[in-house]
């Protein structure tokens, strides 16, 4: 028996309601559910929504855990029933403790069962059970005890989309059987993960259950995990004739054939498949398993046992649940880390209305500046140029100066300036950061002489530089004057 593990996936499941026959009723039942109009509003027990269901109605189990003291057997009459879980809520519970039995029997053509958590602790206990051509897609199945058996697929079933396990000795994930081949007896399994675990389990087993009528049985198995300890794939003789698998694109590294039977076909793969956590019951597929992508598309359903798109790859994959590929990393937002002029002392560009300039010099005070700064990552860096006023604090801020605070100690008081500008900013680690020409000119007007200071705005980051805006010789007199 393999022992397969992985690592984490993140998946969340896609829920959607599968639409009833038109006349067919809904019967609802919930745990404590005992109202025998068995409607959404006023629902039934379990027993009573299956047991007084018709032909083409519909079960729809609510959240919750329902406890199964005895079979629940639906109506010989009751063709095509479909017995769900609610689709928009949590997959429902059902637990029991039947020596030899099944907790739902579908007695009639035709039943369907779907999203539902069935389990089963007993001696020879069954899980789950679909014959004469019924369905059994998307449930999770745990038989646990002595010759437990996970699924009985009798005939011409589907089973599909399902995971599938037995636990302890001489256990059988899932057994199927049926009549002569010229009756048209196959049944078909399509993406279900089969683990039975134990001494002398099996993963899935075929065999002919005819007496003194001679012919054989088959299982179209295909995009099928399979594992046992005895075998993972078990074709038994009997003796009025075969059980046979037709099996491909699965995985499975242990089949057993006996007698006539037969287990044949291609495209099958024996590397162990990777779970998230096999030892938890998680199934999933693990990012590298060799499961993913390689499954066939004949007979697949539209969604995987979480409620997945079934192929959301290249291909299907094997198996009952669809790998969801992790999003994608988003990109740490970048912030800026350092901001500097060089020179912090300078003269506005006195023509021209762009912000961003090569930086000039003069003789004596240099015309324009550079602006250096940081980022951790590319982003786009927003810059303000506050200008320097004296202010007075009152009451812990700094206020604008005016006759009634001019006792107050003195401030700065910084007042932006309109437009701010943009730069974007890439990260070239320690040794090269990011730099533009800053022509002292906001508004198309020159920043008149004075203290200012640079504010970069980038992420939750703000970086401050002071700087200064001189005027010339004769400017300065007029000042002065």
């Amino acid at each position: 028996m393999r022992r397969a593990a992985g690592t984490a996936v993140a998946s969340l499941a896609l829920l959607i309601a599968v639409p009833g026959v038109a006349g067919a009723a809904q019967r609802y039942a919930s745990p404590g559910g005992t109202d025998p109009s068995c409607s959404q509003t006023n629902p039934c027990s379990l027993q009573q929504a299956i047991t007084g269901a018709g032909e083409n109605d519909e079960v729809i189990a609510t959240g919750g855990t329902y406890t199964v003291a005895a079979a629940i057997i639906t109506p010989p009459i009751a063709k095509n029933l479909f017995i769900h879980g609610d689709f928009a809520g949590p997959m429902p519970k059902i637990d029991a403790t039947l020596s030899g039995a099944v907790p739902i029997v579908p007695s009639a053509v035709g039943v369907k069962l779907s999203y539902l958590d069935v389990t089963n602790t007993a001696t020879g206990a069954f899980g789950a059970t679909c014959q004469g051509e019924g369905v059994i897609e998307r449930l999770r199945v745990t038989a646990s005890g002595q010759s437990a058996t996970g699924v009985i697929l009798s005939g011409k079933c589907t089973v599909r989309d399902s995971l599938i396990r037995a636990v302890g000795a001489n256990g059988v994930a899932l057994s199927g059987s049926g009549g002569p081949s010229g009756g048209g007896q196959t049944g078909l399994i399509r993406n279900v993960t089969a683990i039975a675990t134990g001494t002398e389990s099996v993963g899935i087993r075929s065999s002919y259950n005819e007496f003194l009528i001679f012919g054989s049985y088959l299982l179209d198995v295909k995009n099928t995990i399979a594992d046992g300890s005895l075998a993972d794939l078990q074709a038994l003789s009997g003796a009025f004739g075969p059980g046979n698998i037709a099996v491909s694109n699965s995985n499975f590294d242990k089949p057993v054939a006996t007698g006539s039977a037969t287990i044949a076909g291609g495209s099958n793969q024996s590397a162990p498949p990777l779970f998230v956590n096999a030892a938890a019951g998680d199934y999933r597929q693990a990012a590298d398993s060799p499961t993913i992508d390689v499954g066939s598309t004949d007979g697949i359903g539209a969604l995987d046992l979480d409620g997945n798109p079934r192929n959301l790859g290249a291909a299907p994959d094997i198996g009952a649940f669809e790998f969801v590929p992790p999003p994608s990393p988003v990109p740490a937002a970048g912030t800026i880390q350092s901001l500097s002029l060089k020179p912090r002392k300078f003269r506005a560009v006195n023509v021209g209305g762009a912000i961003l300039s090569a930086q000039r010099r003069a003789k004596k005070a240099p015309v324009g500046t550079t602006v250096n700064y940081f980022v951790s990552a590319p982003t786009t860096v927003e810059f303000t140029v506050e200008r320097v006023t004296k202010g007075r604090k009152v009451s812990g801020k700094c206020r604008k100066a005016a006759r009634a605070n001019r006792d107050k100690k003195k401030c700065p008081l910084f007042r932006a300036l309109k437009p701010s500008f943009t730069h974007f900013g890439i990260h070239n680690g320690v040794v090269a950061g990011n730099s533009f020409g800053f022509s002292g000119r906001i508004g198309g007007k020159a920043l008149r002489p004075g203290r200012y200071r640079l504010v970069g705005r980038a992420g939750d980051a703000v970086k401050r530089a002071a700087f200064e805006v001189v005027g010339t010789k004769r400017k300065r007199k007029a000042q002065n004057s």
